[in-house]
Protein backbone atom coordinates (compact mmCIF):
# COMPACT_ATOMS: atom_id res chain seq x y z
CA UNK A 1 0.00 0.00 0.00
CA UNK A 2 1.19 3.37 -0.73
CA UNK A 3 1.20 6.30 1.74
CA UNK A 4 0.71 10.04 0.88
CA UNK A 5 3.03 11.52 -1.75
CA UNK A 6 3.72 7.73 -2.56
CA UNK A 7 5.91 6.32 -0.14
CA UNK A 8 4.86 2.59 1.23
CA UNK A 9 3.54 2.22 3.63
CA UNK A 10 4.64 -0.33 6.25
CA UNK A 11 2.59 -0.66 9.40
CA UNK A 12 0.93 -4.25 9.07
CA UNK A 13 -3.14 -3.79 8.36
CA UNK A 14 -4.86 -3.91 11.72
CA UNK A 15 -7.50 -7.12 11.96
CA UNK A 16 -10.29 -7.35 14.45
CA UNK A 17 -11.53 -10.81 14.69
CA UNK A 18 -15.16 -11.82 16.54
CA UNK A 19 -15.44 -15.81 17.39
CA UNK A 20 -18.49 -17.48 17.20
CA UNK A 21 -18.08 -17.45 21.49
CA UNK A 22 -18.70 -13.67 21.00
CA UNK A 23 -14.39 -13.21 21.93
CA UNK A 24 -13.15 -9.87 19.90
CA UNK A 25 -9.10 -9.97 19.25
CA UNK A 26 -7.60 -7.21 17.77
CA UNK A 27 -4.52 -8.86 16.08
CA UNK A 28 -3.89 -11.67 18.77
CA UNK A 29 -4.78 -10.22 21.88
CA UNK A 30 -8.44 -10.35 23.16
CA UNK A 31 -10.37 -7.45 23.79
CA UNK A 32 -13.56 -6.81 25.06
CA UNK A 33 -16.30 -4.70 23.20
CA UNK A 34 -15.84 -1.72 25.32
CA UNK A 35 -12.28 -1.48 25.17
CA UNK A 36 -12.18 -2.41 21.28
CA UNK A 37 -11.27 1.02 20.02
CA UNK A 38 -8.50 1.82 22.07
CA UNK A 39 -7.37 -1.65 21.71
CA UNK A 40 -7.46 -0.52 17.98
CA UNK A 41 -5.55 2.96 18.29
CA UNK A 42 -3.20 1.10 20.22
CA UNK A 43 -3.03 -1.42 17.58
CA UNK A 44 -2.27 1.70 15.10
CA UNK A 45 0.19 3.52 17.41
CA UNK A 46 -2.25 6.05 18.71
CA UNK A 47 -2.86 7.46 15.45
CA UNK A 48 -6.40 9.33 14.39
CA UNK A 49 -8.76 6.78 13.72
CA UNK A 50 -10.52 9.11 10.51
CA UNK A 51 -9.15 7.45 7.34
CA UNK A 52 -7.39 4.45 8.95
CA UNK A 53 -8.26 0.94 7.68
CA UNK A 54 -9.61 -1.93 9.90
CA UNK A 55 -10.03 -5.29 8.50
CA UNK A 56 -12.90 -7.42 10.51
CA UNK A 57 -13.30 -10.76 9.94
CA UNK A 58 -15.62 -13.25 11.97
CA UNK A 59 -15.96 -17.30 12.38
CA UNK A 60 -18.56 -18.49 10.37
CA UNK A 61 -21.97 -18.92 12.54
CA UNK A 62 -21.22 -15.47 13.37
CA UNK A 63 -24.48 -14.04 13.24
CA UNK A 64 -24.95 -10.76 11.52
CA UNK A 65 -26.45 -8.88 14.28
CA UNK A 66 -22.79 -9.07 16.15
CA UNK A 67 -20.67 -8.36 13.40
CA UNK A 68 -22.92 -5.37 12.85
CA UNK A 69 -22.81 -4.65 16.59
CA UNK A 70 -18.06 -4.84 16.49
CA UNK A 71 -18.27 -2.41 12.82
CA UNK A 72 -20.71 -0.15 14.73
CA UNK A 73 -18.72 0.31 18.10
CA UNK A 74 -15.37 1.16 15.62
CA UNK A 75 -17.60 3.71 13.51
CA UNK A 76 -19.26 4.97 16.27
CA UNK A 77 -15.52 6.21 17.60
CA UNK A 78 -13.86 7.40 14.13
CA UNK A 79 -13.32 4.33 12.22
CA UNK A 80 -14.90 4.57 8.87
CA UNK A 81 -13.07 2.64 7.30
CA UNK A 82 -14.13 -1.25 8.23
CA UNK A 83 -13.53 -3.74 5.63
CA UNK A 84 -14.89 -7.23 5.30
CA UNK A 85 -12.28 -9.77 5.27
CA UNK A 86 -13.16 -13.47 3.80
CA UNK A 87 -11.29 -16.10 3.90
CA UNK A 88 -11.68 -19.42 1.71
CA UNK A 89 -10.96 -22.81 3.45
Amino acid sequence: MRGPLGAVRTTPPVVVTLTLAGQVYVGDRATTLEALPAAAAAALGGANPTGQRIYLRADKGVTYGALMTVMNRLRAEGYDKVALVNEEL
